[in-house]
This record gives structure tokens, C-alpha cells and sequence, in this order.
């Protein structure tokens, strides 16, 4: 720290204290005295930097090897420790010969209180001091840690101009994070700062985070306080400190008076608030060209607008919010605490979080369009991304525009299948514009075709379609049969309904509706629309899938606020099941929300029962792993397919094949969460599964597993081996399924 005793610094960003020490400061000859150090150089260790006092054994012996700093009180050498051979840095004060007596005196008082509050704050991210004592010559020497790295603001001032402001903030507001827990910390020491900025924060060259130079520190007398007794009396309290002192540029208004008396864990805050102001717009918030009108702008403590510091940077409003709160001039206004600007740009980074997801959900879906890799039956999983990323971040650009192009793919798609109902409910939710509008025409000029080609069948296609946008939709009517076969479902949702309302009453039985709904329900509907010629199998599924998912809504809702752990162990088992089949109807649906929060429900009251790696637990942990694989979220799908993956290899053995086809999900979470490293090593372990077992029945999932770590090396960089991957798993599928199978394309598209 350099100190002026008479004025201001030349820079206002240098620190300085302009006021002579408070009467009855604790001076060098009333403190302890270290013992004397032998200190030899780097190229002898007989020559020495001079004898200790006769009769004095030194305490320890340090070799000088390199100065590595200086400053106006001293020197920074580099040292080794002889007695453990650990390389540590030795800060020396000049020696009595180079000032008067008094400024030595009141030099050295300041050097010890700041060796005393360091070696008081024992924290990972406050430089650590080991040891204080004399040179031969009575200079003081302090001990302490030798870190290699570079002052934070000198990364600052090389990466502001040139870095996008999102990667810029990805990288330091991190650093700011840790500094602002070293300095909560500190509080909870009773310490005060009251000179942080970027230049007293160290970064090593492995990342660590390092707090340094408490030379204008103060003690607060509270009781909360929580240093030790000793050494306290050495450290300066706000009614003994000198005042003003800080830094001109980014110092708190009480630092301006020319009393101690208003400092407190209040004024860290403002200087905090001072450095977030740098992040946002690269200088201070008192920036001036002389430290003389820094420092009256400190001493109003107000700070101009942030946008317009650096034209065209965009600043985050919350960060902006932060900011301006740490830096309000009134402490009884200004920010409460550290932990409240601590959390703070907790809760900004956990929104950068939801953005940085939301953009690897668009991302995904995009490249997956742009691929052509998506099939038939993926295009709901990846417009419910696409939602999922809008729900993140809603202000996403490009989002909107990948969701309709998703839409019109596979509205494409269902109308190349024959599918004009689904692409009809594709149409219907895509923006009202040019491409909405010709597939529309088109679905209408393909329902003509149909009907001339089945018109005896036609009034029951349309019955059939129109049953399905009633429940998507809630508009259509039905036709005659259908008609029918609704009145019936009806009568069963309001019997649902009363049986509902005496269940919740008596939880015994409760348990049978499910089963009444689902199954009974599907098998009535079944009677009903198999007397529709022309209806297929598949369209009658849709169908009951749909109306089951609408009617078990309340039984959703019921098992929602029961309590079906209080029931027989036999009837809960038989729940858990039950439960699962809803979930699947509204994995058909692609309401995926709802299947996981029912799969979730089912999980949790299995484990709770006898036998946890029983068949039907399996079951639960594989749909819930696959509803999340589904729905994009991968971080939720790894620890149950890994799961999956240890009950199996248990029970199976580590080279079963069924390992291997949940190898090859886990490591398609991995790819998808880009830890490239572990989705390559669970895919080799499953296409090893694979390659022992010949006989396994499902002959893509050889080629599958080889295809899909072709993507992932492809990724990581290593094209070579991802083409040559590719080509055997083009082989492998031609031998296995046949030249002409359909699931050669994405191979070939690869």
C-alpha cells in the first residue's frame, strides 16, 4: 500500500491516507518483538544478509532467490523455506536508514496490523502469511504464500474491448463471486477492508482466486464479531484509523471524512458495487482525470448513469440493479450486506444458467433440422424443446422462427404418411401467415382425395378425426356413432368423478379408478370405434389414448394431494402401476410435463416399498429417463439411465446386450450435455456388448451405437475416426437390416 502522507496520489486509482495517525495508535516498540531471521542468498548459503544479535538463535532460515516486487514501503522477494524446501514469497520493509524515526515507527505499526489481520483471516481465498521477524538489519519480514499469476485488472484491461459482454461476464463475474464470499468472510471476522478494486485480487495461473493488501483495514468492536481476542489490540478500529484513505476512483462517501466514525461492512459494499461498475462499463465509478475531482465525486458518492458510459454495451438490468443499489451514496439506503450482493449475482448467474440451456435447446433442434435427422415420431419431442427453451428464456431470438419451421416440417411429414389430422393440428398451431395457410390447403385438397377414393367411409374418417380435435381442441362435434360412443365416455367421467369424491374420504379402494378409466374405458371405446369400418387400429389408439388422458385429469389431480403411503403395501404396489399407465397415455400425447411428474410420483412411492431394483422399478427409472431424454432434458436423464446401468449389469452382467441398449442413452446424455469424454466411453461399452452377442435379436443397435459415437467424435474434433466409424456402421447395417432399410438414412445422412 503506498500512503500520502500530505495529499492526494498522483493516479485515482492508487490508494492513499492523507490523515496523520489518531492519538494513542499503537506504535512498533509497544508490540511483541518477532525473533531475528537468517536470511541467506540465492547463490550461497554460508553469505548472509548480515549476523543476528549475539546471543539471539535465529528462528528459521530463508534463502533470498529473485526480487519479483516493489513498492514504496518495500521489497517482495521470491525465497525458499529451508526447512520444508517450499518456494514462498518474503515482503521486506525498508530498513530505519531510509526514513526518520517517527514515519519508520508509524511504518512499521502499519505493516504489522496488516500481517496481524492476513494471518487472522484464514480463508482459501485471502492470501495466507505464514510468519513474521527481522532481518539482521531490524527490517520487518513477512512470510506468506507464493502464488504466480496476474493482478485481475490487468486481465480486465486486456479482455474488455475485445470480448463479447455475455463471454466477458461468463469469465469475471466468477471472480467478482469469490472475492465478494472472502469478503463476507472477513466481515464475519469483524473486518473491514476498505480498499478492494481489481488490482488487490490476485488470479493464479490454475484459477485460483486471491484477496491481498489489507493495509487500510479496520476492526468493528461488535459483539458478533467472531476474531480471535489476540492481536486484535494491533488492529486499527474506525475511531483510530486514518481517514479519508481508499482509492479516489471507486471509494465510499463515509471514506471522505476526515473521521473513521461512519466505516463499517457498509463501505466493502460500495467498493464491490465500484467494481461491478467496472465489469459493466471498463471504469470506475468515479473515474476523473485527477485524483483531486475523484475524490469530490466520491465524497457525493453519486455515479453516473451505466449505460452511457460505453456506447452500444449491452448491460444486464439486473446486474445494472445490483450495481446501483452497492453504489448508493446513503449507507442506511445502500445494500445491506456482502451476502445480500453475494446473492445477487447468484441469482444472475443462475438466470445466464436458464439462457445458456434455452440456447443448447434451440441449438439442438436447429441442427437437427438442419440435418434432416429427425423422425416421424421426434418432431413433438423437439417442439417441446423448442417450448422449454422459450419458457427460459422468453426473449430467445430465432426461437419462435425454429418452432414454426419445426411445425411445418412435420406438419410435411404427417401429410406425406397419410396423417392429415396430425399435420391439421400442426397447422393450427403455427402463426397465422403464407406457409400456415398453402398446408392447410393442401390438407383440405388431401381430405377430398380420400373422400373420393373412400366416400362410403367417409362420414366415419370424419367422425374419427373430428374426436380427435375435440380433445386437442375442444371444438368439433362428433357423428352419430360417435356420438354415442361420447355419451358413454361422459357417463364414465361423471361416475369417475363420484367415485372420486367418496375415495377422498376413504383412501381403500381408491386405487381401482385408475384402472376403471383406463382400461375399461379404452376397451368400451374399442367396441365403439371398431364397429367404424375404415377406422385403423392406430387412429383408434390415438383416440382412446387422448380421451383417457382428458378423463384421468382429476385422478391426477386426486393423487396429487392423497396420501397413498398410508395404505396396504399390496395396494400401493398395484398404484405404482397404475400411475405408470397414465404416464404413458400422456407420453403418447406428448404432454411430457404431465407423464414425469406422474413417473415421478410412481418412483418415489416404489422406492419406498420392499425389493428396489424389482421389474417394475426398472420400469419406472427407464420411462422417466426416457420422458427426459424426450423432453431435452439430459442432466435429468443421466443419473437414471446410470442407475439403469449398474441395477442391470448386477443382475445381468456387465456384457449383456439389454446393458447395452442403456449404454447408448446414457451416452447420448453425455454427448447432448457435451462431456464428450464419458459419452464416448459408455457408447464403446455398449457396441462391445453388442459385438459379443450376435444373436441379440435387435440388429440396429450395433449400428446405431457406431453411428451415434461417430457423432460424438465428430464433435470432438476427430473427424477421421468419426468417418471411419460411419462407414462401419453403414457395413454393419447393410449386412444386419438389409441395403434398403429406412434406418440407414441417418447413417448415410451423417
Amino acid at each position: 500500500m503506498q500512503k500520502y502522507p500530505t495529499g492526494l496520489p498522483v493516479s485515482p486509482e492508487q490508494t492513499f491516507s492523507v490523515a496523520p495517525p489518531a492519538a494513542g495508535a499503537p506504535s512498533a516498540e509497544t508490540l511483541a518483538e518477532p525473533a531475528v531471521w537468517t536470511l541467506g542468498s540465492n547463490d550461497s548459503s554460508t553469505r548472509s544478509l548480515g549476523e543476528p544479535p549475539a546471543g539471539d538463535a535465529p528462528q528459521a532460515v530463508y534463502r533470498l532467490l529473485k526480487q519479483i516486487g516493489e513498492g514504496a514501503m518495500g521489497e517482495v522477494w521470491e525465497a525458499e523455506q529451508t526447512s520444508l524446501g517450499r518456494v514462498i514469497a518474503v515482503k521486506r520493509l525498508r530498513s530505519r536508514a531510509t526514513h526518520k524515526a517517527a514515519e519508520h515507527a508509524l511504518r512499521e505499526a502499519d505493516f504489522r496490523s496488516e500481517s496481524a489481520i492476513a494471518a487472522s483471516l484464514e480463508h482459501p481465498n485471502i492470501l495466507p502469511v505464514y510468519d513474521l521477524g527481522r532481518d539482521a538489519e531490524g527490517g520487518l519480514l513477512l512470510a506468506m504464500k507464493r502464488v504466480h499469476g496476474t493482478p485481475w485488472n490487468e486481465l480486465l484491461n486486456a479482455e474488455f474491448a475485445g470480448t463479447p459482454v455475455d463471454e466477458f461476464l461468463g469469465r469475471h463475474i466468477p471472480i467478482l463471486m469469490v472475492v465478494t464470499q472472502a469478503v463476507a468472510f472477513a466481515h464475519s471476522r469483524g473486518i473491514i477492508h476498505r480498499d478492494l478494486k481489481p488490482a488487490q485480487v490476485l488470479i493464479g495461473a490454475f484459477g485460483e482466486v486471491l484477496l491481498t493488501d489489507w493495509g487500510l483495514a479496520v476492526r468493528m468492536d461488535t459483539p458478533s464479531a467472531a476474531a480471535p481476542s489476540h492481536g486484535r489490540g494491533w488492529i486499527p478500529t474506525p475511531a483510530s484509523a486514518t481517514n479519508p484513505a481508499g482509492t479516489p476512483a471507486l471509494m465510499a462517501p463515509e471514506q471522505t471524512e476526515t473521521h473513521g466514525g461512519n466505516l463499517g461492512p457498509w463501505t466493502d459494499v460500495y467498493l464491490l458495487g465500484g467494481t461491478l461498475y467496472w465489469l459493466l462499463t471498463g471504469t470506475f465509478p468515479h473515474a476523473a482525470d485527477s485524483s483531486e475531482a475523484a475524490f469530490e465525486k466520491a465524497r457525493s458518492g453519486r455515479v453516473p448513469p451505466l449505460a452511457g458510459r460505453v456506447a452500444g454495451r449491452h448491460i444486464p438490468p439486473e446486474l445494472e440493479q445490483l450495481c446501483l443499489a452497492a453504489l448508493e451514496p446513503d449507507r442506511n439506503r445502500r445494500l445491506a450486506s456482502a451476502a445480500a450482493f453475494l446473492k445477487g449475482l447468484e441469482d444472475f448467474q443462475r438466470g445466464t444458467a436458464r439462457k445458456q440451456k434455452a440456447a443448447e435447446l434451440a441449438a439442438r433442434v436447429a441442427s437437427d433440422l438442419d440435418r434432416h435427422t429427425l423422425d416421424y415420431g421426434s418432431y413433438p419431442a423437439a417442439i417441446s424443446a423448442l417450448d422449454e427453451a422459450h419458457r427460459l428464456w422468453p426473449d430467445q431470438p430465432g426461437v419462435s422462427e425454429l418452432r414454426q419451421r419445426a411445425l411445418h416440417d412435420s406438419a410435411r411429414l404427417a401429410l406425406k404418411h397419410g396423417d392429415l389430422g396430425f399435420a391439421r393440428l400442426q397447422c393450427d398451431a403455427m402463426p397465422a401467415g403464407e406457409q400456415a395457410d398453402a398446408l392447410r390447403r393442401d390438407v383440405v385438397q388431401m381430405q377430398r382425395q380420400a373422400d373420393r377414393r373412400r366416400s362410403r367411409l367417409r362420414l366415419a374418417v370424419a367422425a374419427a378425426f373430428s374426436l380427435l380435435l375435440v380433445v386437442a381442441l375442444g371444438s368439433l362435434a362428433f357423428s352419430q356413432r360417435m356420438r354415442a360412443a361420447n355419451q358413454a365416455i361422459a357417463e364414465h367421467a361423471r361416475e369417475t368423478e363420484q367415485a372420486l369424491q367418496i375415495a377422498m374420504t376413504r383412501s381403500a379402494g381408491a386405487f381401482e379408478l385408475i384402472n376403471f378409466v383406463l382400461n375399461d374405458l379404452k376397451q368400451s371405446m374399442d367396441a365403439e370405434l371398431g364397429a367404424e369400418n375404415g377406422i385403423s387400429e392406430e387412429q383408434r389408439n390415438r383416440i382412446a389414448y387422448a380421451i383417457a388422458g382428458k378423463v384421468a385429469s382429476p385422478i391426477v389431480t386426486y393423487f396429487n394431494t392423497t396420501r397413498p403411503e398410508t395404505w396396504p403395501e399390496a395396494m400401493q404396489l398395484q398404484l405404482t402401476g397404475q400411475i405408470k399407465a397414465v404416464a404413458d397415455r400422456f407420453r403418447v400425447m406428448g404432454r411430457y410435463p404431465e407423464a414425469m411428474s406422474m413417473l415421478k410420483s410412481a418412483l418415489a412411492l416404489r422406492l419406498t416399498l420392499p425389493d428396489p431394483e424389482a421389474e417394475d422399478v426398472r420400469q419406472l427409472l427407464n420411462e422417466l429417463a426416457i420422458n427426459h431424454l424426450s423432453s431435452g432434458d439430459f442432466a435429468a436423464a443421466e443419473p437414471l439411465l446410470a442407475r439403469l446401468v449398474a441395477i442391470e449389469e448386477s443382475r445381468l452382467g456387465t456384457d449383456a446386450p439389454e446393458v447395452g441398449e442403456l449404454r447408448i442413452n446414457l451416452g447420448t446424455a453425455h454427448w447432448r450435455m457435451k462431456d464428450l469424454d464419458a459419452a464416448e466411453q459408455h457408447l464403446r461399452k455398449a457396441i462391445a456388448n453388442f459385438e459379443a452377442h450376435p444373436e441379440y435379436p435387435l440388429k440396429d443397435r450395433l449400428p446405431h451405437a457406431l453411428n451415434t459415437l461417430s457423432g460424438v467424435l465428430e464433435e470432438a474434433g476427430r473427424v477421421d475416426e468419426a468417418v471411419a466409424l460411419g462407414r462401419e456402421a453403414l457395413r454393419i447395417g447393410e449386412r444386419d437390416l438389409g441395403p434398403e432399410h429406412a434406418k440407414l438414412g441417418s447413417i448415410l445422412n451423417n
